[in-house]
């Protein structure tokens, strides 16, 4: 399967690079992006030196330089504009001179604040931010998310540090008990892929098994010592780039899949995360980003009866005035797809 995924890239690169240099990119374009725009996705932007050992899955990581290339490129090429103008320029149906871009975050990361921001600045390029608010100061981390981290921050130990023997044994008898092997060697360039497929698997399990595996995951975190190091913004942050111009949106309470959720529950993490947002900042709350891009009809009447004027997925696509304003596609951004101008291009026109 990887091997067909690298062959579909390479011949994506291909077309990308071939279509950019004859000139026949901006007509496809314009031609493509006609009445149409495209919303872009984001979570994480890192040094290209931290992204080695990061353990975000590669679909969430745009290293800085890549990013600084994207906003460059996006900024000549296109019309950008945050959440609350791209709903408000659909709904008008007016043409536009270039094609309409909107740049969206998920979660909440502290690296959109101190890394894509600036970068933002830069280029002139607004924004939109999708927060998850119990991860704001780190008031709660997502069991999924604490998993990958401590795993991660485990292999940086076993392959980067000098630990005692009698730390190290115990680490791997740890990470043994779970049936992690593979993080003993160098394992980096599959860090990501890894980290998902165990996320998957522990997500398979039941409740009692899963609360079994997440406190020998505490045991981990404990033998790796695991540093106290903050992923996420603080309100102060968050207020910062809401004063600056960035667009803050809803991103549920706890980032749970919704469709995980029951019924009764669902005002907990829609509206409360909403109301949280709005005290803290003052202002209302009218965007929102499925996490997970998980929703269903329930869900989507949830969010109508919140008062959300769009709802983002994460369905790769475009959208235009008659695309469903709780439905709205996205295109998501990583390294991988779009390392280079052409590349970027290419894929930022939902393909």
């Amino acid at each position: 399967m990887r091997v067909i995924e690298r062959a579909r890239q390479a011949a994506k690169l291909t077309l990308a690079t071939s279509l950019q240099y004859s000139g026949a990119m901006s007509l496809i374009r314009a031609r493509r992006l006609q009445n149409r725009a495209v919303i872009l996705m984001y979570h994480r932007i890192i040094p290209e030196s931290e992204a080695r050992f990061d353990y975000a899955p590669t679909g969430m990581v745009v290293t800085t330089p890549v990013f600084d290339m994207h906003m460059r490129h996006l900024a000549r090429t296109h019309k950008t504009v945050t959440m609350p103008e791209l709903v408000t320029l659909l709904d008008s149906g007016e043409a536009q001179d270039r094609p309409l871009a909107a740049v969206t975050f998920d979660d909440g990361w502290l690296d959109n604040y101190t890394n894509a921001f600036p970068l933002l600045q830069r280029h002139q390029v607004p924004a939109t931010i999708f927060i998850a608010s119990n991860f704001i100061d780190d008031k709660e981390y997502y069991w999924l998310e604490r998993m990958k981290l401590v795993l991660a921050h485990a292999h940086r130990v076993l392959v980067t540090e000098s630990i005692p023997l009698g730390q190290r044994d115990a680490l791997k008898k740890a990470l043994a008990a779970l049936n992690v092997t593979d993080l003993a060697g160098s394992l980096h360039p599959r860090l990501g892929m890894f980290l998902a497929s165990q996320a998957r698997n522990v997500q398979s399990l039941g409740l009692t098994d899963r609360c079994s595996y997440l406190e020998k995951i505490e045991q981990i975190a404990s033998l790796a010592a695991l540093p106290d190091t903050r992923y996420f913004m603080n309100w102060n942050e968050i207020r910062t780039l809401r004063d600056e111009g960035i667009t803050i949106g809803a991103h549920t309470t706890t980032h749970t899949e919704l469709t995980s959720v029951d019924a009764s529950h669902l005002q907990d993490e829609i509206g409360i995360g909403k109301a949280r947002l709005e005290e803290e900042l003052q202002q209302t709350v009218d965007h929102f980003a499925y996490p997970y891009g998980k929703h269903n009809k329930d869900i989507q009447a949830a969010i109508a009866a919140n008062g959300f004027s769009s709802a983002c997925t994460t369905v790769n696509g475009l959208v235009n005035r008659d695309t469903g304003r709780l439905l709205l596609n996205r295109v998501n951004m990583h390294t991988s797809v779009s390392m280079t101008r052409s590349m970027f291009a290419y894929r930022a026109m939902g393909l």
